[in-house]
């Protein structure tokens, strides 16, 4: 999306002020989610409105599609089960856009994701490289960039982590 207002060959180049926001806390999540359950004649407990966050990493979109998925589960109160189900229901609604992503995926680049998921932090240490098969330290930028670009992964300062909360649930049932 930054690439639309950043790239000059983009129609919105330079369009407006860029401006990044801050994910909802999780404790506003947490609430909002129990208030509407609440408000609609259902009851969500707030570890359970909590795993609904933690699971989305706090993406607006993913936290209202997963608590709607967990609303239609149930008849009156969120249990458990009905977020097992609702997270199966939400990794399988998005597994052909998964799919299409991880065909394109180079070796190179499946094998970073491998690293991530492995927790490694470390991508240009020998050992990383030499484990995962990243090729030489100067391929890390460039599989860096590629992941950003096809909005795979996100790279901040101090956090790197996957654009989409399917992704690595996902990744990591098929690629490990």
């Amino acid at each position: 999306m930054t690439t639309l207002f950043s790239d000059s060959s983009q129609p919105f180049y330079k369009f407006g002020e860029t401006l990044f926001l801050d994910k909802i806390e999780r404790e506003e999540w947490v609430h909002f989610l129990m208030d509407q359950f609440k408000s609609s004649g259902k009851v969500i407990s707030e570890e359970l409105a909590g795993v609904i966050v933690d699971r989305t990493g706090r993406h607006s979109y993913y936290v209202q599609y997963y608590a709607r998925l967990c609303w239609s589960e149930s008849d009156s109160t969120i249990q458990p089960q009905h977020l097992e189900s609702a997270w199966s229901n939400l990794l399988n609604d998005h597994l052909p856009v998964f799919r299409q992503t991880a065909d394109s995926l180079t070796a190179y680049q499946a094998n970073y994701l491998k690293a991530f998921c492995a927790g490694e932090k470390q991508f240009t240490s020998q050992r990383v490289l030499r484990d995962y098969n990243l090729g030489s330290p100067g391929n890390i930028k460039r599989i860096e960039t590629t992941l950003e670009d096809q909005e795979i992964m996100n790279f901040f300062p101090n956090q790197h982590e996957f654009a989409e909360p399917y992704f690595e649930p996902l990744f990591r049932k098929y690629f490990l």
